[in-house]
């Protein structure tokens, strides 16, 4: 996969955040703007499922990516099926700890399985403030949410 892909699909997942967080205001929006973005959104879902990563870190970025834009609201369970079955193959061989923890979060929020919240915990702890990305930030935001509301 080329770094320009890899770029492109990041920058993807951080349009996504505010949605998952709240922090969009949906009153702005249209019934005709909600369409057009779900529109998008499929098209984005489609997209990501077609592509094949050439490195476990790759795959790793792909899913979390693609669970990131079907929990903005985008709730065809066939994709989302594939993409969980998908993370949890790639898990156990992500090398990256930050990207393992961001994709054991969001597959903690489609999945509530327990058995990722040590590992999570453990991984956010060991983060200072000083090497936090705005990524890992709002990533430590839901934990927290998540984990509040459950």
């Amino acid at each position: 996969m080329k770094q320009e892909e890899l770029h492109h699909i990041r920058d993807i997942r951080l349009q996504a955040y505010p949605t998952i967080l709240g922090t969009e205001d949906p009153e702005t929006d249209t019934l005709q703007d909600l369409q057009q973005q779900w529109q998008q959104a499929d098209q984005t879902i489609s997209h990501l499922l077609s592509l094949h990563a050439d490195t476990p870190e790759e795959e790793g970025e792909l899913c979390l990516t693609l669970l990131v834009v079907l929990q903005t609201g985008i709730r065809n369970h066939e994709p989302l099926d594939t993409v969980i079955r998908r993370a949890y193959d790639v898990l156990p061989r992500l090398t990256d700890q930050r990207l393992q923890c961001h994709l054991m979060v969001h597959l903690f929020v489609e999945t509530e399985d327990e058995t990722l919240t040590p590992d999570i915990e453990a991984i956010l702890t060991q983060w200072t403030a000083a090497t936090l990305t705005p990524e890992d930030r709002f990533l430590q935001q839901y934990w927290h949410t998540v984990k509040a509301y459950q």
